[in-house]
């Protein structure tokens, strides 16, 4: 899969939740956007929170920098560049909610 796709998945749709489940999806949904930036939890184990906030923002910006719209060619760009923007905000929410607990 291109690491520029835009994706159609969403997480978190309606409903109520008890805390555990919350905290499971969190987590589940922070391995995805992680596999996404071409990490993995099992990489970042042990890692200072610095270390990792640093380490996903080197990739995401190795990423930007491929598919943002003045260097990528098609109607896609703006969409796909959007798209790599909100993943790396929830990956980067989700990381400090996890170093915080």
């Amino acid at each position: 899969s291109s690491s520029g796709a835009v994706l159609a998945s969403r997480c978190g749709k309606g409903g109520l939740r008890c805390a555990p489940a919350m905290a499971l999806d969190r987590s589940a949904r922070l391995r995805s956007l992680l596999r996404r930036f071409g990490l993995s939890v099992v990489q970042l184990e042990g890692r200072e929170s610095r270390e990792v906030a640093a380490l996903l923002r080197a990739r995401y910006f190795e990423l930007a920098k491929r598919c943002h719209p003045d260097v990528a060619p098609g109607q896609t760009a703006a969409a796909e560049f959007v798209e790599l923007q909100r993943r790396f905000r929830e990956a980067s929410r989700l990381l400090r909610a996890r170093y915080s607990e």
